[in-house]
């Protein structure tokens, strides 16, 4: 390393799940092995691959000793527990979970081992990371937010998987990510972790990862299922529980706006299905008289679906909160990367992966 001296560097493992990315990990695998800093391992965790993944990772095994290959070895399927399982193969005391479609750029491990080097007293630290959306190169991540908690329960692009570098102690201590979770993964995760964090920072506004995103992305996360939204439900009910008095009524409302946004957008046996989910969970989550409003609107919007003139005049009726909840927007704070760093950026070896769409 050139910008600081370690009497011995720490070590620090990458865990990468992976599923169907042949076509991808190589290109995550060859940004690890680009890294500056040199004392890493990479454990991968093959989630019951069906194309020639397990090939892939197999030669990069072969060549280079630091990458560790496992099969999921225990149920269920999914990233949250190939993720636990990468921890528990971990011999490093850091930690940090890269995606099998993303980009390490290859100061990323010397420029997040440095800040802890010199800020050994956080818990957790947050890096930027970002992506290409709409033909402009955008954080993944909310810099410097006040409560970055709050962020997350408003449904905010706070915290991406990769943003964190975790002590394994903070892991361990948290029970690692929750493996019954279809959806919303990072924010359930980043919650806890936040929650039994002692001391958090952001670090720079240096992105040091690169998010991409596949165009044929079948997992159950990118799907519309009536199975991903109750599970979204069930998770955030295990995040409100633990939330202090402070946050709990707060997340609620914004659960509940959520779902009145989403009476267009889900189709009409996914929505009826969701709410007439009468688990104990949802039902305690949202609150007797909302699930009985939520499931009331979600009828008598769909009823509808058929008779388009009367549709119209529902939609019409609902855009300004006449008879239906007025439709309430999300407001993004995510911003457009200044030219200023993505020239920083482009100088190093694994700018060829950035998507300039022009």
């Amino acid at each position: 390393m050139n910008s600081f001296l370690y009497m011995e560097e720490p070590l620090v493992s990458i865990v990468i799940p992976v599923f169907n990315r042949a076509h991808l990990v190589f290109d995550a695998l060859d940004s690890v092995l680009s890294q500056t800093y040199s004392n890493w391992e990479c454990i991968v965790v093959d989630d019951g691959s069906t194309d020639n993944t397990w090939e892939v990772i197999k030669c990069y095994a072969k060549k280079d000793s630091r990458i560790k290959i496992f099969k999921r070895d225990r149920l269920p399927k999914g990233a949250p527990t190939c993720r636990n399982i990468g921890v528990e193969k971990s011999s490093a005391d850091y930690i940090i979970f890269l995606d099998s479609d993303d980009i390490l750029f290859s100061f990323c491990l010397e420029k997040r081992m440095e800040f802890v080097y010199k800020n050994p007293n956080f818990d957790l630290v947050f890096f930027q990371v970002f992506g290409n959306r709409n033909k402009q190169f955008k954080y993944r991540t909310i810099y410097k937010v006040k409560d970055i908690i709050l962020s997350l329960l408003s449904f905010e692009s706070t915290l991406q998987t990769t943003s964190p570098i975790w002590q394994k102690e903070l892991l361990q201590k948290i029970n690692g990510w929750d493996e019954e979770a279809l959806a919303w993964q990072d924010p359930e995760i980043h919650v806890r972790a936040l929650l039994a964090a002692k001391s958090y920072c952001w670090a720079y506004e240096l992105p040091d990862v690169y998010i991409r995103n596949p165009t044929n992305d079948k997992s159950i996360t990118s799907s519309n299922s009536a199975k991903k939204h109750i599970s979204i439900l069930k998770t955030q009910y295990k995040i409100w529980q633990k939330l202090p008095v402070t946050y709990k009524e707060t997340f609620r409302k914004k659960i509940i706006t959520r779902l009145y946004n989403q009476i267009e957008i889900l189709e009409q046996e996914i929505g009826l299905k969701l709410i007439s989910d009468s688990s104990t969970e949802i039902l305690e989550l949202l609150g007797k008289s909302a699930h009985t409003r939520v499931n009331s609107y979600f009828k008598l919007f769909h009823i509808t679906k058929r008779i388009p003139v009367i549709r119209s005049i529902v939609f019409k009726l609902r855009t300004i909160g006449i008879f239906f909840p007025k439709r309430v927007y999300f407001e993004s704070n995510t911003l457009v990367v200044s030219p200023e760093i993505i020239a920083q950026i482009e100088l190093d070896k694994n700018a060829k992966y950035l998507e300039y769409n022009n």
